[in-house]
């Protein structure tokens, strides 16, 4: 599977350092692995299909339910098909960033959880293929669709042994606490 592939690459980068194996040296290997990345990335770059689709169904139901408390959906996908969908039936929603040219990822937001009824809660558990890290140390993270910016900076959790690993920061920690104390109250439904 591409898991097994992508997790063998990177524990050969782990133990390669400055030597090869079979004439495998690591910048093969990084550039085997950001290239993997990237079609990964490439194939969940779709948009959302004009005719009717399940997504759209989704968004439907949204719209139409009785908005007693806000909804919350839980997502390990990467693609940005759910959030087409919730705009095309205007549905408002809030994901963990605030702004819109360079939105930025707010924690606070997220614990002070002070939302409309009629908001949806998206929480993207592995990123997004529109979520990049600052490139200035900082460690923020930020969304926008800045195609220019560098792989190696887009922040999403791709398939292979390191996703634990790499799902324990932020703001994909966040979003899993977010999900467990969900979890812990009554008359949820995870599906």
């Amino acid at each position: 599977t591409i898991d097994d592939i992508l997790s063998h690459i990177r524990d050969l980068l782990k133990v390669i350092n400055a030597s090869s194996i079979d004439g495998i040296d690591a910048k093969l290997l990084e550039t085997l692995e950001k290239k993997i990345c990237s079609e990964i990335t490439k194939e969940v770059s779709k948009d959302l299909p004009v005719d009717q689709c399940s997504y759209c169904n989704f968004a439907a139901w949204i719209k139409a339910r009785k908005q007693t408390q806000s909804l919350e959906i839980f997502t390990p996908n990467y693609d940005l098909l759910l959030e087409q969908a919730l705009e095309r039936y205007t549905i408002p929603y809030f994901d963990g960033f605030i702004g819109s040219h360079q939105a930025f990822f707010d924690l606070h937001s997220i614990e002070n959880d002070e939302f409309p009824a009629r908001w949806v809660k998206l929480w993207k558990l592995h990123g997004s293929i529109n979520w990049w890290r600052d490139e200035n140390g900082s460690g923020a993270i930020y969304r926008g669709g800045d195609d220019r910016k560098k792989e190696d900076v887009k922040q999403m959790i791709y398939p292979s042994h390191l996703k634990f690993e790499q799902s324990r920061r932020m703001p994909f920690l966040a979003m899993q606490d977010r999900l467990s104390n969900f979890l812990s109250h009554g008359q949820t439904v995870l599906i």
